[in-house]
């Protein structure tokens, strides 16, 4: 019997250390966000500093706020609504509707969610300087929409959250 183990690093692998299926240990090899690097080396690399750059970004646009994530890292919202989280330097995991989901992993702009694949979350692991920007661009698409459907909290005194 095997047990299958979420690494909080953004690989995944049952206890035997064998890869589990479709999850991003995995779709190095399958997509084009990871086809320059080996499967195991592409998952365990990591940008130092790369969430501090991508959390300056997100924080610069109107409205958005930090808070500590419930698994760990940080959070970002608009209002009440988050607009994903990071884990560290190495992992962004982003919430979307099913179909802009299908779209994204379609179009390799990201992965299935690492826990969730069947929802509309998305992962994002950060590996280079080419998926900061990645990341970031996820992290705007997600915020678009949220102030396409409900525009920018009215209270924006968020000045004191973003320090």
């Amino acid at each position: 019997m095997y047990i299958d183990i979420v690494c909080s690093t953004a690989y995944n692998f049952r206890s035997t250390g064998e890869p589990v299926e479709g999850l991003p240990y995995r779709a190095a090899n399958d997509q084009r966000i990871g086809d320059s690097m080996e499967p195991a080396a592409a998952q365990r690399r990591s940008i130092e500093g790369a969430g501090e750059m991508i959390r300056r970004e997100v924080l610069s646009w109107p409205g958005v706020t930090t808070a500590p994530h419930r698994f760990g890292g940080v959070e970002f919202l608009l209002g009440k609504r988050e607009l994903g989280h990071l884990h560290g330097d190495r992992l962004a995991d982003l919430p979307f509707p099913v179909r802009v989901r299908e779209e994204l992993v379609r179009d390799g702009r990201a992965l299935s969610h690492h826990v969730l694949p069947e929802s509309g979350w998305v992962s994002y692991p950060i590996h280079d300087d080419a998926s900061i920007e990645g990341a970031i661009s996820l992290f705007r698409l997600a915020y678009d929409r949220a102030v396409a459907s409900r525009g920018l909290p009215e209270n924006d005194d968020t000045e004191l959250e973003k320090q």
